[in-house]
């Protein structure tokens, strides 16, 4: 009895000895997707906008502008091979493949001799993601997207109110050029 008691116990020491990777492997798995599960959950619970509601600057609480993340159609791949073509036009064969919608700024189209006429040859293979970002850098713009549309931009302009202390503020300010 004690012998078989003794095979057993080192057949199954020998056993955990001769596959410390495969117990080390699993751990470091079962690791990394406890990371990416806790990791998914604070991208899902965290707001894009965090809003300072005191009116000191000290309290503590900070305006934090985060970015939204892409859909999973911004991975998927897509490839384009036509002919020269202008801003425009490649903006319409991308929504055309993808069904992505996708609106040019009125300053980028309207400027007279702007980089938007010029023409570009579109050869890519790629992420859409990615086909934008070449496509923006081409043309010197920007984009962001929002509510199931991508912009595409020169300047963004974006407000914020700001609470103050009611009453006046003066402020003056004086700049000398010499020695004191």
């Amino acid at each position: 009895m004690k012998t078989l008691i003794t095979v057993i116990l080192s057949s199954l020491l020998f056993t955990a000895c001769a596959n410390p990777g495969k117990i080390e492997s699993k751990k470091m798995i079962n690791e990394v997707q406890g990371a990416q599960a806790l990791q998914a959950q604070q991208n899902q619970q965290e707001p894009a906008l965090k809003i300072n509601a005191s009116f000191y600057i000290g309290s503590g609480k900070s305006v934090a502008l985060e970015k939204q993340g892409l859909p999973l159609i911004f991975e998927q791949q897509i490839t384009l091979l036509e002919k020269p073509s202008s801003l425009s036009q490649i903006v319409n064969m991308v929504t055309e493949e993808t069904g992505v919608p996708i609106r040019i700024a009125t300053e980028i189209i309207s400027k007279p001799n702007s980089s938007s006429s010029e023409l570009m040859r579109v050869a890519y293979t790629g992420s859409l993601k990615g086909l934008i970002d070449v496509i923006c850098s081409r043309y010197q713009t920007e984009w962001e997207y929002n509510d199931g549309l991508v912009e595409i931009f020169i300047t963004k302009t974006k407000t914020f109110s700001l609470m103050a202390l009611s009453g006046k503020i003066k402020q003056t300010a004086t700049i000398n050029n010499g020695t004191g």
